[in-house]
């Protein structure tokens, strides 16, 4: 498997492409829809996955006997895992409705590779990236690059008061730590901080707002 993608993704102008910056890689991951680029997301914080890499490989199959190309979405390594890594497509369910006579013959081919080769192959739509916890791994998005604002003094305060209430809301834990509302907002910016990077936890599955109850593993 190669250690860099094998094609570039160019900007275009009829559908959203682009790019984000990866901490899980250390790299910069390019996305052709903004499926792709929800997916990329919900990979930084799925804690199983060690890294990923977007167009992975190129495979060759026959299509009525015509030879073709085919570049899978993604190549992602588990931390746990009886495989040696899953290759993955990202479509939307209409795509895959409207063009499956064609995608058949590039997926055969995945299904083949990857059965050969200890992986799995999947194919993964709108309804598996695009829910409540995609939601809540975007509002805390901006917490994970933006690291101006952070106080170790701080943080330490914040865990240890979270510590000794175990469990609190999250406008609980701010209540309990200052009256003075400036001084919440810069400790509410340090909560979002360690709960986008896992340090705090909360459900994910549910809307995170100011009600959201927070613990420390």
């Amino acid at each position: 498997m190669n250690s860099k993608r094998v094609r570039e993704i160019k900007l275009k102008h009829f559908s959203l492409s682009g790019q984000i910056s990866s901490k899980k890689n250390d790299s910069i991951i390019q996305f052709e829809s903004s499926l792709e680029r929800d997916y990329s997301i919900l990979l930084e914080y799925n804690s199983n996955v060690k890294s990923y890499l977007e167009q992975p490989l190129i495979m060759t199959y026959y299509e009525n006997n015509k030879k073709r190309r085919y570049t899978p979405d993604f190549f992602i390594k588990e931390l746990e895992s009886n495989y040696d890594g899953r290759i993955v497509e990202v479509k939307y369910k209409k795509e895959l409705e409207n063009k499956k006579d064609i995608l058949k013959y590039k997926f055969d081919a995945a299904k083949k590779f990857c059965d050969k080769n200890n992986l799995i192959f999947e194919i993964i739509s709108e309804d598996q990236i695009r829910n409540e916890y995609l939601e809540n791994c975007k509002f805390l998005w901006r917490y994970r690059y933006d690291n101006h604002h952070i106080n170790d003094n701080d943080i330490d305060l914040i865990l240890d008061k979270l510590h000794n209430l175990k469990k609190s809301s999250v406008i609980n834990l701010i209540n309990s730590l200052s009256n003075d509302d400036f001084r919440k907002a810069e400790l509410l910016f340090l909560i979002w901080y360690l709960v986008a990077y896992s340090i705090i936890c909360c459900d994910f599955t549910k809307k995170i707002n100011m009600k959201s109850i927070l613990w420390i593993n």
